[in-house]
C-alpha cells in the first residue's frame, strides 16, 4: 500500500512537472514567433522599399486564378489585385499559393506585399512567414523519382531549420520547435531559378531531366504536411517554367500575375513623371500601338517603374525610346539596364576604393557571370549546388576556381608552419634541447594535418559566440565542470612549474574552454537579425579569440620549458596557424586581386554599397542582383 501510494504520489507530480514544462515550452514558443515576427517585418520592409525605389506604393497589379486539372485548393476566387491579396489567401484551404508570371512580372513584390500583411495580422499562435530563396535550397538531393525522402517533409523541414538557424540567428532547438509546431509559413521564391533558365526546352513527364532541382523540390514539398493536411506556403516561379516542369504543387491555388496593358501603364506614366508634356510622344505610342515593342516592354512592373526612375533626373530623355534602333523589345530591355546601371552608379556616393563607372560594372559583372554559370549549366561542388541567385560572402570563393583557392590556402599553411619551425630554432637556441624538438615536431603534424584539411574541406560553417546561451542551467552546469577541469589540469602543471605558473595555465584552458563552448549560435531568442556580412565578422572574432586563447595557454607552457622568447614564438605561431587555418575567404581575396575574376578587396564594404545604390537586394544572409534581367545584362554586356 505504501509503495502504491509513493508510486501515485510521484506519476502525479510527474505529471504536473510535465503540464508545466509544456506550458513553459508553449509560452516561449509564441514568444520566439513574435519576436520572429518582428525581425521578419523589419527585413522584409527594407527589400520591399528597395525593390519599389522611390516609390512608397507598388503597382496594383492584377492576376487570375488558373487552377489544375485536380488537386486545387477551395475558396480561390477567378481573380484579385495586389492591394487585397491577403484577403484572397486567408479564404485559400489549405493556405498553399503559387504565384506566377513572366520575368519582371512583380512576383517577389507581391509575395513580399502578402508577407508583411500576414505578419501584420497574426495572431500570437498564427506561423510567421519567412521569405525564402528556393535557388539557396543547395541540400537539396537530385532525384529524377517522384517519391519523397524518407518522412512526410522531412527535408522541407531541416531546410527551414537550416535557414532559420543561418539567417535569424534562432538555435538549433528553437528552430526545431517552431517548425514542428507549424509555427513557420515558408513563402518560397524562385522556383524557376533553381535550373537553368530555359524553359522552352524544359521536357514534361516524369522523366524531365533539365529542370531535376525544381522537379525534386516541388516533390518535397507536395509530401509537406503538418497533421493531416499538407503545411501552408507560398511559391513563386515564371509561369513559363511552372508549366513546362510536368508537376504540379498539390492543393494549391495558382494565381497568374496579369501584364500591364497599355491604358494603365499610360495611367501609371503620367501619375509619377514631373514634366508629363517630355512623355507625350511615349504615351501617344502605348495607345496607337497596343501590340508593338514599346507596349510590350513596358508591360512589366519592373522594366515601366525602372523607365520612368531612370528618366526622373533627365526628363528630355524619354522620347530615346522611341529610336528606330530600339524596335524591338530586348533592345529596349538593354537599354533600360543600361541608363538604370548608369543612374545607380552615378546618382549615389562614390564607390568604396574609388572606382568609377567602368570598374564597378566590370567588378559586378564578374559576379553576374560566376551566377549565370551556375545557372545555365548546374554546378554540384562536394556535395552542395551552386546557387545561380544568392551571393553569399563566405561561401564565394569557387568563383576563383575550386582547386586554385583549396591549393593555396593549403600552401599557405605549410608555408607558414615551414616559417614557424625555423623561428623555434632561432629562439630556442641555448635553452632546454627538448623544446624546439618537440614544437618542430608538434607544428609539422599540424601544418600537414592542416593543409590535408583545408584541401579535403570545402565548404566550412562559420561560428559565432553565443554569449547569452550560458543563462540556462545547462549552459552553467557545463561551463562550471570546464571551469573544475581546467584548474584541474591546472594544478597539475603547477606541481611541476610552480602554484603561480599552474593557475595562470589552468585560467587559460578555462577561458579557451568556455568560449569554445559559446562558439555555436545566438541562443532562443532571435533577438538579431543576421545580414551577409554579419556571418562572417562573427566568425573571425570567433577564429581571432579562440586562437589567441590557445596560443596563450601553449605559450605559457613553453615559456618555462625553453625560456620566454621561445614561448612567445611557440604561442604566437599557433595563434597564426588557428587563424590561417580558417581564413579562407581572405585566402580566396587575395586569388581575385588580378586577373579575369578580379574583384575588391574589401568585398564587403563593395558589396553593402552596391545594395545602397538599388544594384543589390539582400535576401537573409545573401546578396542578389536587384532584378534577375540586371543579372544577365550584366554578364553578357562588356563594360559601357
Amino acid at each position: 500500500m505504501l509503495f502504491t501510494s509513493t508510486g501515485l504520489i510521484v506519476a502525479v507530480w510527474s505529471g504536473l512537472l510535465a503540464k508545466a514544462a509544456l506550458r513553459h515550452l508553449e509560452r516561449d514558443k509564441i514568444a520566439m514567433a513574435g519576436l520572429l515576427a518582428g525581425q521578419v517585418v523589419r527585413s522584409e520592409t527594407r527589400e520591399r522599399a528597395r525593390l519599389l525605389g522611390n516609390e512608397a506604393e507598388a503597382i496594383d497589379v492584377r492576376f487570375v486564378l488558373r487552377p489544375a486539372s485536380a488537386h486545387n485548393a477551395t475558396g480561390a476566387d477567378p481573380d484579385g489585385q495586389l492591394s487585397r491579396v491577403v484577403d484572397y489567401y486567408r479564404a485559400l484551404r489549405p493556405g498553399r499559393l503559387v504565384i506566377t508570371g513572366k520575368a519582371g512580372s512583380g512576383k517577389t513584390v507581391l509575395a513580399i506585399q502578402l508577407l508583411l500583411a500576414l505578419a501584420q495580422v497574426r495572431g500570437p499562435e498564427d506561423p510567421v512567414p519567412v521569405r525564402m530563396s528556393l535557388a539557396s535550397w543547395t541540400t537539396l538531393s537530385i532525384d529524377l523519382g517522384t517519391s519523397a525522402s524518407a518522412g512526410a517533409g522531412d527535408a522541407v523541414r531541416a531546410w527551414i531549420r537550416t535557414h532559420l538557424v543561418d539567417t535569424f540567428g534562432l538555435s538549433n532547438t528553437a528552430a526545431q520547435v517552431l517548425v514542428d509546431a507549424g509555427m513557420i509559413l515558408p513563402v518560397l521564391d524562385g522556383l524557376d531559378e533553381m535550373d537553368p533558365a530555359d524553359p522552352p526546352n524544359l521536357a514534361s513527364g516524369p522523366s524531365a531531366p533539365q529542370a531535376p532541382r525544381a522537379r525534386r523540390a516541388l516533390v518535397e514539398l507536395n509530401a509537406y504536411q503538418h497533421g493531416i493536411e499538407r503545411a501552408s506556403l507560398i511559391l513563386t516561379s515564371r509561369g513559363e517554367t511552372y508549366d513546362a516542369l510536368g508537376l504540379r504543387a498539390r492543393d494549391t491555388a495558382r494565381i497568374e500575375i496579369a501584364p500591364i496593358d497599355p491604358a494603365r501603364a499610360r495611367a501609371f506614366i503620367l501619375s509619377r513623371v514631373d514634366e508629363p508634356i517630355q512623355w507625350r510622344d511615349v504615351v501617344d505610342e502605348l495607345d496607337l500601338n497596343p501590340a508593338g515593342p514599346l507596349a510590350r516592354a513596358l508591360s512589366t512592373p519592373w522594366r515601366l517603374t525602372t523607365a520612368v526612375a531612370v528618366h526622373d533626373t533627365h526628363p528630355h530623355l524619354p522620347h530615346l525610346l522611341l529610336s528606330p534602333v530600339l524596335n524591338t523589345e530586348p533592345a529596349l530591355r538593354d537599354h533600360l539596364m543600361r541608363l538604370f546601371f548608369q543612374r545607380a552608379v552615378t546618382a549615389f556616393s562614390r564607390p568604396p576604393g574609388s572606382l568609377d563607372p567602368r570598374q564597378v560594372h566590370a567588378r559586378l559583372r564578374v559576379l553576374a557571370h560566376y551566377l549565370e554559370e551556375n545557372t545555365n549549366s548546374p554546378r554540384i561542388l562536394h556535395g552542395r549546388t551552386l546557387s545561380g541567385t544568392d551571393l553569399v560572402p563566405h561561401e564565394l570563393w569557387p568563383l576563383a576556381g575550386d582547386r586554385y583557392v583549396r591549393a593555396a590556402h593549403a600552401f599557405a599553411i605549410g608555408a607558414f608552419g615551414t616559417a614557424a619551425i625555423i623561428g623555434f630554432w632561432i629562439t630556442g637556441v641555448g635553452s632546454t634541447p627538448a623544446g624546439p624538438i618537440i614544437a618542430t615536431i608538434v607544428f609539422v603534424l599540424m601544418s600537414a594535418l592542416g593543409a590535408i584539411h583545408t584541401w579535403s574541406r570545402a565548404w566550412a560553417a562559420p561560428a559565432w559566440f553565443d554569449l547569452e546561451g550560458f543563462r540556462t542551467a545547462k549552459r552553467r552546469r557545463r561551463g562550471a565542470l570546464g571551469l573544475v577541469v581546467a584548474l584541474a589540469l591546472g594544478s597539475l602543471v603547477g606541481l611541476e612549474l610552480g602554484f603561480v605558473f599552474g593557475l595562470a595555465v589552468g585560467l587559460a584552458i578555462a577561458l579557451l574552454g568556455w568560449l569554445g563552448a559559446t562558439a555555436s549560435g545566438f541562443g532562443d531568442d532571435a533577438t538579431r537579425f543576421i545580414d551577409p556580412r554579419d556571418l562572417p565578422r562573427a566568425n573571425l572574432a570567433v577564429t581571432l579569440v579562440l586562437s589567441l586563447a590557445g596560443g596563450l595557454s601553449l605559450g605559457l607552457v613553453c615559456v618555462l620549458l625553453s625560456g620566454p622568447a621561445f614561448g612567445l614564438t611557440v604561442g604566437f605561431a599557433y595563434s597564426l596557424m588557428v587563424g590561417i587555418g580558417a581564413s579562407r575567404g581572405i585566402v580566396f581575396l587575395m586569388c581575385v586581386r588580378r586577373g579575369p575574376h578580379r574583384l575588391p578587396w574589401r568585398l564587403g564594404r563593395f558589396l553593402d554599397w552596391a545594395t545602397e545604390a538599388g544594384l543589390l537586394r539582400v535576401a537573409g544572409t545573401a546578396y542578389q542582383f536587384r532584378h534577375r534581367e540586371l543579372q544577365e545584362w550584366l554578364a553578357r554586356t562588356p563594360a559601357p
